[in-house]
């Protein structure tokens, strides 16, 4: 079952759709780390952040080449690429770990493990 619904979160997130990922696949009172920065929590929360993200950038693409899914322990973890040109930053990229707690078919604990954003530059100036 967990199988299947990361691989639901995936094909969903790859197409771009952030706001519908938070929205099925998080947990109301998910609890989120990025590196050692302090914990977001709640859902809520999540989806305010991520709007107040999208209205900077454009040309949003998610690649997840890695995923591994523990159906016993309810644990999916995996290696995702992003990349967005932000609106004053230009086109960015960054590459991080994930690891997801699972519970009830959302995620309630997610960490992300990244060393930072930088420039990216593809074909003719466009993400790649």
């Amino acid at each position: 079952m967990l199988k299947q619904q990361a691989e639901q979160y995936k094909q969903l997130l790859e197409k771009g759709e952030t706001i519908a990922v938070i929205e099925q696949f998080y947990d109301d009172n998910i609890h989120q780390l990025e590196n050692d920065e302090k914990a977001i929590n709640g859902k809520q929360r999540l989806l305010e952040l991520e709007r107040q993200s999208l209205q900077q950038i454009t040309d949003l693409i998610f690649r997840i080449p890695v995923m591994v899914v523990d159906e016993e322990q309810q644990i999916v973890m995996g290696e995702m690429m992003v990349t967005f040109n932000h609106k004053t930053e230009g086109l960015r990229y960054l590459k991080e770990a994930f690891l997801q707690q699972w519970e009830n078919g959302k995620i309630i604990r997610q960490q992300f493990y990244y060393r930072g954003i930088r420039g990216a530059t593809g074909p003719g100036g466009k993400p790649s």
